[in-house]
C-alpha cells in the first residue's frame, strides 16, 4: 500500500487555524433554505465579516461551532453534507491552485496532501493506495471539535466535489465510508455520492478506483504549478517543528498497521530511524510521544461519533488487545473507555 499525507499540528496546538474559503457557501446556503444568516452567526458568536475574505484565517474550533449552530438552528442534520456542495477547488487557496495546474488526478492529490496545512491545521488529509482502490479521506487532529458529524459530512463531500471537478462528472466512486452514526436521512448522502455509504467507519473516506490516479487534466499548466510550488515551499519552510507534524501525519495514517514503528515512519518520511529520533529531539519531543497523542486524539472521536465495538477501536488504532487499550484510554482520560461512552451519550 502507498501511503501519502501531512498532517496539522496536533492537539491544542495555538497553530490550529483554517482558511474560511470553503465556508463561504454557508451564507447563500442560510438563505437558500429560508434562515437570515445574521442570527445564525450571532448565535455561534462569530463575525460574518470574517467570511467575506475566503483567505481569512480563523481559530479551528470556530468552524465546527458554527456548523453546529447552522445544523441546530435549521433542524438540517445533512447541513455539511449540503454545504460541501458549494465548494469549489480555488476555495483551498495555494492546494486548490496546485491541484488544477498539476498534470493528472494523482499528481493534483498529491499536491493536495502534502500542503493542505497552508489552508488547514486542525485536521489532516490521507491518501491510501491499494492494489484495487485509492482513499481520499480526512480526520480531525485537534481535541474535543463540536459538531462532529457536520464536520466529517463537509469534508468528505469536499473530497468527491474535488474528484468530480478533477475528473468530470463522469467520476463515482466506488463507496464511501463515514466516521459517524447512520444520519435521519440517508438517501440524501446515497443520492449525491451516486455510490454505497458506510456508517460507523474507521475512517472518513471517499474510495474510487485506481484507474483515475493517471486521468489527465485539461486545466494542467507546467508553468504556473511550478510557481505555486515554490510558494508552498517557502511557506512550509517558515512553519515550526515540520518533522513532528510529517510524523503525526504518517502515524494517523498507519496507526492500524502492523509496521506502525520508528522504522516504518522514518522510511516513509525519507530518513532514517536514528535521523528520525534526533530530529524529532531538537524538536522537543520524540516517536512514542507523538504516537501517544495521536492515538488519544483519535480514540476521542472514534468513542465520541461512532458506535463501533472497543475491541474494533482498539484494532484501529494500533493495540494488540483491548486490554492494552484500556489500560492506556484509563491513562488519558481515567475511565475505561465503555465508562468514557457511556458518560458522554448521557450527558448529550
Amino acid at each position: 500500500m502507498d501511503t501519502q499525507v501531512r498532517d496539522n499540528p496536533g492537539a491544542e496546538s495555538p497553530l490550529a487555524d483554517l482558511r474560511t474559503g470553503p465556508l463561504s457557501g454557508i451564507e447563500p446556503l442560510l438563505r437558500s433554505m429560508g434562515y437570515d444568516p445574521a442570527p445564525v452567526f450571532s448565535a455561534a458568536g462569530i463575525d460574518p465579516d470574517d467570511f467575506r475574505d475566503v483567505d481569512h484565517r480563523i481559530p479551528y474550533a470556530s468552524a465546527p461551532h458554527l456548523l453546529g449552530q447552522c445544523a441546530k438552528i435549521t433542524g438540517a442534520d445533512q447541513f455539511g453534507l449540503l454545504l460541501g456542495q458549494f465548494f469549489l477547488l480555488p476555495q483551498l487557496g495555494i492546494p486548490g491552485l496546485l491541484a488544477t495546474t498539476a498534470s493528472n488526478v494523482g499528481a493534483a492529490l498529491h499536491d493536495i496532501v502534502h500542503h493542505f496545512d497552508l489552508h488547514d491545521r486542525g485536521g489532516v488529509v490521507t491518501l491510501n493506495t491499494f492494489p484495487r482502490n485509492t482513499f481520499l479521506g480526512y480526520a480531525i487532529t485537534i481535541l474535543d471539535a463540536e459538531a462532529i458529524d457536520q464536520v466529517y459530512d463537509l469534508t468528505i463531500t469536499i473530497c468527491c466535489a474535488t474528484l468530480r471537478s478533477l475528473c468530470g462528472p463522469q467520476w463515482n466512486p466506488t463507496r464511501v465510508e463515514l466516521m459517524r452514526s447512520q444520519p435521519k436521512e440517508p438517501q440524501l448522502y446515497k443520492d449525491y455520492f451516486r455510490a454505497p455509504v458506510v456508517y460507523n467507519s474507521t475512517r472518513n473516506a471517499v474510495v474510487f478506483s485506481n484507474k483515475w490516479l493517471d486521468y489527465p487534466l485539461a486545466t494542467a499548466d507546467e508553468h504556473y504549478h511550478k510557481d505555486f510550488v515554490t510558494s508552498a515551499r517557502s511557506l512550509h519552510h517558515a512553519m515550526p517543528n515540520s518533522v513532528s507534524l510529517e510524523t503525526r501525519s504518517a502515524l494517523h495514517s498507519r496507526m492500524s498497521q502492523t509496521d506502525c514503528n520508528a522504522a516504518a515512519i522514518a522510511a516513509l518520511l525519507g530518513m532514517g530511524e536514528r535521523t528520525l529520533h534526533r530530529r524529532l529531539q531538537c524538536e522537543g519531543t520524540n516517536f512514542r510521544k507523538l504516537l501517544d497523542e495521536t492515538r488519544r486524539v483519535s480514540s476521542w472521536y472514534y468513542l465520541r461519533s461512532t458506535a463501533l465495538p472497543i475491541n474494533s477501536i482498539a484494532t484501529a488504532l494500533g493495540y494488540g488487545s483491548t486490554d492494552a487499550f484500556d489500560h492506556a484510554f484509563k491513562r488519558w482520560y481515567g475511565n475505561s473507555p465503555k465508562q468514557w461512552r457511556d458518560s458522554a451519550r448521557s450527558s448529550r
